[in-house]
């Protein structure tokens, strides 16, 4: 049990919380560590999302304007909506409440600057992205005046943080580019409710039967199905695949009835619907048992630099990973973890042929993997990289008082 004080603190996550996405998966696991660390959280999100009991967390919710009801991944406009009102809830708290330090995600940055300049309230800044990068891997929009404005507010938080979380060493090179001297706290995504797999066979069998696929191999996607995911280049792939291996299944967990309704039309194109399987989103504890089910993993991303939280799954599942040589990929992953591939239709083919057709292979990279993520991407390892974090913290308060 932590023997100092309880820390109090202000997270503002301009996010739905909790739905089982990128951003929002990792605000819940910092908040998992600094409570597990002794702190107290409240926790201040949009009006959209399933809440969380976690012993120290009080959840806050800004006001739900009339005619929103989701909020798509990505920049929107509908971000900017809930912003707004996000922002001056905030700013309340800010002023009114008694915290130790503020904790902030995302475009939230920006209370965060406030608070310390305007009530001397230490800032942690935990850095998911470059906020004008995301403009670009979502393809949002090619207005330079809008990314020439969150490339200022990026730099005028790096500079107005007291400490700065990454995710992933390309941003931690980004920070050190805006502040030369400043080193960035680096905590991977990698925690997770049930490291140890979390499904037995008989369970992973039932996946197998309810797809109707049998013993046949099976090729895993699971995660968002935005654009840069890169799903049409994977379903391109799996058509050649299956030339050779018409044995093969491909199954994609995840995505908006939209999106799924538009891979689904894909595949019809293709000749392959039989052989491609869509469940739509599901439960995040309903995963392991698709990943325990398959064969081998993939995940073909075209856009962006950070590390897909996936990624660390898959290495610890002990199952072969079939990915594109992206940085999104290699910051994590080589050649004796992973079959990487180019970006090409051809090449994602190759590769998922390879770890097919070459099994003792791809058992090996698979047990590489696996050790890896034990050694470096283990909840003990998170919360040690996090207990670091929280003990500067107290350092920095020391030294203010």
């Amino acid at each position: 049990m932590p023997s100092h004080d309880p820390l109090r603190v202000l997270m503002i996550a301009p996010e739905p919380f909790f739905q089982p996405r990128g951003t929002p998966f990792s605000e819940y696991y910092r908040i998992r560590a600094l409570t597990e660390l002794g702190a107290r959280v409240d926790l201040l999100c949009y009006p959209i999302g399933e809440d969380r009991a976690v012993p120290g967390l009080t959840i806050h919710r800004s006001f739900r304007p009339p005619g929103v009801r989701q909020v798509p991944v990505g920049p929107s406009l509908t971000k900017v909506y809930l912003d707004v009102f996000l922002f001056f809830k905030g700013l309340w708290m800010v002023l009114t409440g008694s915290y130790d330090f503020i904790h902030t995600h995302e475009e939230g940055c920006l209370l965060g600057v406030l608070a310390r300049k305007m009530r001397g309230i230490p800032h942690l800044y935990d850095m998911h992205s470059s906020l004008p990068e995301q403009f670009t891997n979502f393809e949002y929009t090619k207005s330079r005046f809008v990314v020439k404005v969150f490339s200022w507010l990026e730099r005028l938080t790096l500079r107005n943080a007291d400490i700065v979380i990454t995710i992933c060493p390309h941003l931690s090179e980004v920070v050190k580019s805006v502040i030369p001297d400043k080193e960035p706290y680096l905590v991977e995504n990698t925690y997770t409710d049930r490291e140890e797999g979390g499904c037995d066979r008989a369970e992973a069998e039932k996946v197998r039967e309810v797809l109707g696929i049998g013993d046949a191999p099976m090729a895993l996607y699971a995660g968002t199905f935005e654009a840069y995911q890169g799903l049409d280049i994977l379903v391109d792939a799996a058509a050649r695949v299956l030339k050779l291996r018409p044995d093969t299944h491909f199954v994609l967990v995840g995505g908006n009835p939209d999106q799924v309704a538009s891979i689904r039309r894909l595949a019809e194109e293709k000749g392959i619907a039989s052989h491609v399987h869509l469940t739509g989103n599901l439960p995040p504890d309903e995963i392991p048992c698709f990943i325990e089910a398959c064969t081998l993993l993939v995940s073909v991303r075209k856009q962006g630099v950070n590390t897909p939280l996936k990624i660390y799954s898959y290495m610890k599942s002990g199952k072969p990973i079939v990915a594109t040589r992206h940085l999104t990929h290699t910051q994590v992953l080589d050649e004796s973890t992973a079959f990487l591939t180019g970006l090409t239709p051809e090449e994602v083919a190759g590769g998922i042929l390879q770890a097919l057709n070459t099994p003792d292979a791809a058992a090996e990279r698979a047990r590489k993997a696996r050790e890896v993520a034990q050694a470096r991407y283990s909840n003990r390892a998170y919360m040690e990289k996090m207990r670091r974090v929280v003990e500067r913290m107290r350092e920095i308060l020391k030294e203010k008082r």
